[in-house]
C-alpha cells in the first residue's frame, strides 16, 4: 500500500477475483491513516460506478477511483475479523512471522500466499 498521490490497494471481490485498485482525489495527508485504520484486510465496501484501467506500465488492469465518496464502507459489524489471506476464513490463529501483519488458518495457506500470491513481494520486517 502506498499514498502518495494515491491509495494503492489490492482487493477481492465477492468471487474470490483479485485486483489492484487505486484511490485518487483523497484529503491531503490522510493515506497513512485511511490505510491503516479504514481500508484494512478484512473490510467490506462497494464502489459506485468504477472503472477499470490498464495500467500505464505493467499493462495489468486496475480499478481506478477518481472520487472517494463514491466508496460505500459496510457496516463494522460485516467485517471478517483476522482474515486468512489465502482462504478468507475468518478468527485465522496464526500471523506472519515476519511482518506479523498477515494472518493464516494454516500452514498450507501461508505457504500459498507466498509462493502463488506473492506476500513475499508485500511481505515487510516491522
Amino acid at each position: 500500500m502506498s499514498w502518495s498521490p494515491s491509495i494503492h490497494l489490492v482487493v477481492e471481490d465477492e468471487r474470490h477475483d483479485c485486483e489492484q485498485m487505486c484511490i485518487y482525489n483523497f484529503p491531503n495527508n490522510q493515506g497513512r491513516y485511511l490505510t491503516s485504520t479504514t481500508y484494512t484486510i478484512g473490510t467490506k465496501m462497494s464502489i459506485v460506478n468504477p472503472y477499470l484501467r490498464l495500467g500505464a506500465y505493467d499493462l495489468k488492469p486496475l480499478i481506478r477511483i477518481d472520487d472517494p465518496l463514491s466508496i460505500v464502507m459496510h457496516n463494522e459489524s460485516e467485517r471478517v475479523l483476522n482474515m486468512c489471506r489465502c482462504c478468507n476464513q475468518p478468527n485465522a490463529p496464526h500471523v506472519c512471522g515476519r511482518c506479523k501483519q498477515a494472518r493464516y488458518c494454516s500452514q498450507e495457506c501461508q505457504v500459498m500466499d507466498w509462493k502463488t500470491y506473492e506476500h513475499k513481494l508485500l511481505c515487510k520486517k516491522q
